[in-house]
């Protein structure tokens, strides 16, 4: 009789097992990745395993870095901004014009202010407007970028208060300030994402908005409070790069976008929505940084290393294909 009861009980219980190792394995396999990355390129390259090398990485990727922050929070929630290059550009615009005639703080607070305003406007739109949001912050995107070539011609606007450049050119021992600001960032937006209410309401909303709805989750007022901290996070960027440049310019790399949602990919974040941390994206951030610093240490083409981060998008995503069929059998067995 005992034996007839635990007959069937074993193979399941062996499964279950088997799927969640599986799944966890692919889970961390974007950590392999890293580490694999990091010895070839300290055997390959001397100089890039060093300090002063690795803290320099931190400050030149910061802006990328508090982007994909907040992409983060977007993606998890189940929405999308794709303003926030130009936003960056802009804020950057805004902060520099402004320090030349009002000093450093007030530039700060108007770069931040105008974000803000670019993501609450993106919320209304795509949460009360009803709008796709590829396709309302794509619109938003051209206009922001059109007001500010009109505003500056074309033309930076430099800024040579040293006061204004401390957080781009400053130093905390051997780490940027810009970096200091980055790795604060992740701390503190992984502990939000992960222990808050509003964390747990981001990975509600992107799993199954509906169910989160009838759940009392108030879907609208979470989803806009995300956009505005999309808006706030590109303004922060856009202060980091006018503090590192000494210049605030629409012709300012808007591509820094597609590094940011490069990052958020590669670090495993689902575009599906509901799956993904801080610490994925932290990851994310590594790699590519520490890709684009060895290619430009081992004078490679830079081609090369176009075609391998893309590899690298293509596997995160195969990846992410992969996992979620392994979470589903494990919810089956």
């Amino acid at each position: 009789m005992t034996t007839e009861r635990l007959a069937p009980t074993q193979p399941t219980s062996g499964k279950r097992s088997a799927v969640r190792a599986t799944t966890w394995l692919l889970d961390h396999a974007v950590v392999a990745l890293l580490v694999l990355i990091v010895l070839a390129l300290a055997v390959l390259s001397p100089s890039f395993f060093t300090g002063a090398n690795l803290a320099n990485l931190t400050g030149q990727w910061a802006a990328v870095g508090v982007l994909a922050i907040a992409a983060t929070y977007l993606i998890i929630a189940g929405g999308f901004d794709l303003s926030m290059g130009a936003t960056f550009a802009f804020c950057a615009v805004v902060a520099a014009g402004v320090g030349t005639q009002y000093g450093t703080i007030p530039a700060y607070g108007a770069a931040i202010a105008v974000g803000c305003v670019v993501g609450l406007v993106n919320g209304l739109i795509v949460r009360l407007g009803g709008i796709n949001p590829f396709v309302a912050t794509l619109g938003t995107s051209f206009i922001i970028t059109g007001i500010g070539f009109a505003i500056t011609n074309a033309q930076p606007f430099y800024i040579y208060d040293g006061s204004f450049q401390w957080l781009g050119s400053g130093r905390l021992w051997t780490i940027p300030y810009s970096g200091v600001l980055l790795l604060a960032l992740l701390v503190i937006a992984g502990l939000v994402l992960s222990k808050t209410v509003f964390g747990r309401s981001l990975y509600a909303i992107g799993g199954n908005e509906e169910a989160s709805r009838l759940a009392g989750l108030r879907v609208d007022r979470t989803l806009i409070t995300t956009y505005m901290i999309s808006g706030l996070a590109a303004a922060v960027a856009g202060i980091i790069s006018a503090s590192q440049l000494g210049a605030g310019q629409m012709t300012t790399d808007i591509s820094i976008l597609f590094d940011a949602l490069t990052v958020v990919i590669i670090g495993g974040t689902s575009l599906s929505g509901g799956v993904g941390a801080i610490w994925r994206t932290g990851i994310g951030l590594a790699i590519l940084a520490c890709l684009g610093n060895g290619f430009t240490q081992l004078n490679l083409s830079s081609h090369l290393q176009d075609i391998i981060t893309g590899l690298i998008v293509l596997a995160a995503l195969g990846l992410d294909r992969l996992l979620t069929t392994y979470r589903k059998r494990g919810m089956e067995v």
